[in-house]
């Protein structure tokens, strides 16, 4: 492949490293760095040093892009290091310099944003202010707890400030709302929730969560793991509360018979354990276990929820995307054929990963982050895909944090 007409310059390099995208040997010109299924990527193999990403096989449109944190941060990043280099640029090769960089790749320099001939752009201002809405308390959230280093420890001019100096700071999870009533309030007594998303999009995490954030409550909780991905340290919170059930079987007979009373039920996961062996099963083998899985969740967890007032949780994974148009792909329901109709509100999982990366200017190591963004793919009371919280996890803990527009939705509900 011919080496890129465009290139990003010194510092843009550096920002590029720092924040762990790496060069791909074969197509020069392309950044990249792993993501969670997939890449996120920088490309400057054509005018405008253009930027998408592609999740499994899904690539993401351009008005979604803020949705992946990395991609986000990096824009944002790279929008300050031109505005501070067109500021503190005084002579006038420097200028020129920077006028050159802006006719590169127009629409990224100062006043040229929606000039760009290569992004699309609302037609009306409507739409343009409809688009921004879609994705502003997220905007808000991921600008606020930003992994990747502050842009002054990538420039060295001008000076950084105390603040600026400083390495970004994880979110504490004292810092979080309690989600056993953050969930009861979306849902209510009685209610049901499907948590739905790929292997190790933190969907156990969440679960685990909430019974803690119960248990400050002194409510009573009872955790059913059918997939074992709970690790020692939350089985040990969790206690007496926990059960491991891998069998289908067993599974079936526990829930089916008459339950206890608690204040909150988690089952982790209810597809898993026929998931594993679906494919292998005869046609009528199939659709008895499907209804098994719908008798489970419909006819008993969700009867025993309304008996006891208390509140279900259930995981779950996706349809197979085998043999699925893109369109399809692009809004997966949850597996299980009609088991998801039983939920009061479902939530869709997905997971980022922030690679961990080394700050020259504090010779510090910022670890690995994961950010979990759960969005609402079914509900009466709120829009689709429209994101309800997100879940932040580092080496310091865990931090839930809901977006401004479910806590202004919550309060125009109740009135």
């Amino acid at each position: 492949m011919p080496e890129p007409k465009f290139k990003p310059d010194e510092k843009e390099l550096k920002l590029l490293d720092e924040m762990g995208f790496v060069e791909n040997e074969k197509e020069k010109g392309l950044y990249e760095t792993v993501i969670e299924n997939g890449f996120a990527d920088v490309d400057y193999r054509k005018e405008n040093g253009r930027r998408w990403a592609k999740v499994g096989s899904t690539f993401v449109k351009k008005d979604e892009i803020d949705k992946i944190p990395i991609l986000k941060a990096f824009k944002e990043a790279r929008d300050k290091l031109k505005e501070v280099k067109h500021d503190t640029t005084k002579d006038k090769d420097a200028d020129n310099e920077q006028n050159i960089l802006t006719a590169q790749r127009p629409g990224q320099g100062e006043g040229e944003l929606n000039k760009s001939p290569s992004i699309e752009q609302p037609e009306s201002l409507k739409d343009k202010q409809d688009s921004q809405k879609d994705n502003m308390e997220a905007e808000t959230i991921l600008k606020k707890n930003s992994p990747i280093p502050p842009l002054s420890k990538v420039q060295t001019s001008p000076p950084p400030t105390p603040i600026d100096a400083q390495p970004p700071k994880p979110p504490e999870a004292s810092q979080s709302p309690n989600l056993y009533e953050f969930f009861y309030e979306l849902v209510g007594a009685g209610g049901t929730i499907e948590i739905f998303g790929d292997t190790g999009s933190l969907k156990s995490q969440v679960c685990t969560e909430v019974c803690k954030d119960a248990k400050k409550l002194n409510k009573t909780f009872f955790y059913l793991d059918t997939e074992g991905k709970v690790g020692l340290g939350n089985k040990k919170t969790l206690g007496n509360a926990y059960k491991y059930l891998p069998v289908w079987e067993e599974i079936v007979k526990m829930l089916t018979k008459e339950l206890p009373k608690y204040d909150l039920f988690i089952v982790d996961s209810i597809g898993f354990p026929i998931a594993t062996e679906y494919a292998d099963m005869k046609a009528n083998e199939q659709g008895s276990a499907l209804q098994d899985m719908m008798a489970v969740v419909g006819k008993h967890l969700k009867a025993w929820a309304f008996k006891n007032n208390a509140i279900v949780v259930f995981t779950n994974q996706p349809k197979s995307a085998f043999m699925k148009s893109e369109q399809e792909l692009n809004r997966l329901d949850p597996f299980g054929d009609k088991v998801h109709f039983a939920a009061n509100l479902i939530l869709n999982t997905k997971k980022t990963i922030i690679p961990g990366h080394f700050d020259p200017k504090t010779q510090k190591l910022i670890p690995v982050y994961s950010i979990a963004t759960f969005t609402s793919h079914r509900s009466t009371d709120f829009a689709d895909d429209r994101i309800m919280f997100l879940l932040h996890k580092n080496d310091d803990g865990v931090k839930v944090e809901i977006t401004d527009y479910v806590i202004k939705r919550l309060q125009e509900l109740k009135g």
